[in-house]
């Protein structure tokens, strides 16, 4: 800075600029920090980076605790439930009418013939029952053995070593 003017070196590069000139632009500059946009910039700018930076956190914590507890993405769970999902695929082939016959029968006959297929679609559905149990069962048990949880309190060892049932 001289009696003249203010000269910036940047890099290379010389840049002059007149006292006069600097004086002007350092009054407009001095306007343009008292209107509230700017007078409060250094404060909002340090609000937006501390807020944008709990969003993060927590949008973080949140993936974190759903890939840690979602049960589509335990092996065992998902496999249970891929194996439960393509049973119901199976189901859905089966028909609950038996339309064999399309030939004029009696009406005896007929509703003999529907309740006999009655009696298959109720066996079809109790196996399916007892098949879908059995792979929840077994899906939450090896589930909860791999976290680490003891399936039957009974089964409970002692310090000691000794097993108390």
């Amino acid at each position: 800075m001289s009696r003249k003017g203010v000269m910036q070196h940047s890099g290379g590069e010389v840049v002059f600029t007149s006292l006069d000139k600097w004086e002007a632009e350092y009054k407009m500059y001095k306007r343009l920090v008292q209107i509230k946009t700017f007078k409060n910039f250094r404060l909002w700018k340090g609000f937006y980076v501390w807020r944008k930076n709990i969003i993060y956190n927590k949008i973080h914590l949140a993936k974190r605790n759903l890939t840690q507890n979602m049960f589509i993405l335990n092996p065992l769970l998902r496999q249970g439930l891929l194996d439960i999902q393509y049973m119901c695929y199976k189901m859905s082939d089966s028909s609950f009418v038996n339309s064999i016959e399309r030939e004029n029968i009696w009406l005896f006959y007929f509703i003999e013939n529907q309740m006999d297929k009655l009696i298959v679609i109720k066996d079809k559905l109790n196996e399916f029952h007892d098949l879908v149990k059995e792979i929840v069962f077994n899906a939450c048990h090896g589930a909860l053995l791999l976290k680490g949880f003891v399936v039957d309190e009974r089964l409970i060892e002692d310090t000691k070593g000794i097993l108390y049932i």
